[in-house]
């Protein structure tokens, strides 16, 4: 059966792999740059955020100018980014990697959470970013990876907001020779807690 796979020289994928690292990071310092950029504003200021939100509008940031805009209570701007389309209010954005929604609540701005709320933001959403995109396909493949320490970190549409770094499950060991010497059966899988205090009791 064929399986597709192309194999690439060691070099090759070497130099790949550099590409793509450096391109990686050369997007990520630039978004870091407009995060950072965002967040040195003065605090506080809905005067101030009110401009930046039209000034990154008017550099199609649109996910961060509608942040910037939620905050600033620029609802006119939150209008008009809704109408374009193509943008999820509930994708968190910014500095602090939160919802429009957010924004407009830390801003205090309740034209710009009415306006949100109009549109589709949800009020339960986390501040969390999915990381499903950004896993392989093959992390939630049963035969390769453990499911059960995934499941505390994944919503029930599928997004991801966490990885496990460490699963230590917790086993009981017992000794055959003791439990037969007391005339106990071994422990079964139904067993509970009561029937090993109950034993040890034995």
């Amino acid at each position: 059966m064929a399986l597709g796979i192309t194999l690439l020289p060691l070099s090759n994928c070497t130099l790949i792999s550099q590409q793509q690292h450096a391109m990686q990071r050369a997007d990520a310092e630039e978004r870091w740059a407009e995060a950072l950029d965002f967040a040195h504003g003065q605090e506080g200021s809905h005067a101030y955020y009110r401009d930046k939100s039209e000034q990154l509008a008017s550099q199609h940031s649109y996910p961060l100018a509608l942040a910037a805009a939620a905050y600033a209570n620029n609802t006119p701007l939150i209008r008009d980014i809704i109408a374009r389309g193509g943008i999820d209010i509930n994708t968190p954005t910014g500095p602090l990697m939160r919802t429009p929604l957010h924004y407009a609540a830390l801003g205090n701005s309740q034209e710009a959470i009415d306006l949100l709320l109009q549109a589709g933001a949800r009020t339960n959403e986390t501040d969390y970013l999915d990381l499903s995109p950004y896993l392989p396909e093959e992390i939630y493949d049963e035969n390769r990876f453990f499911q059960f320490p995934f499941r505390g970190f994944r919503e029930p549409d599928g997004r991801v907001f966490g990885i496990p770094f460490i699963f230590s499950p917790r086993v009981v060991f017992y000794n055959r020779e003791m439990l037969a010497q007391c005339n106990l059966p071994e422990p079964e899988h139904d067993w509970s807690w009561e029937s090993f205090l109950n034993a040890l009791r034995q």
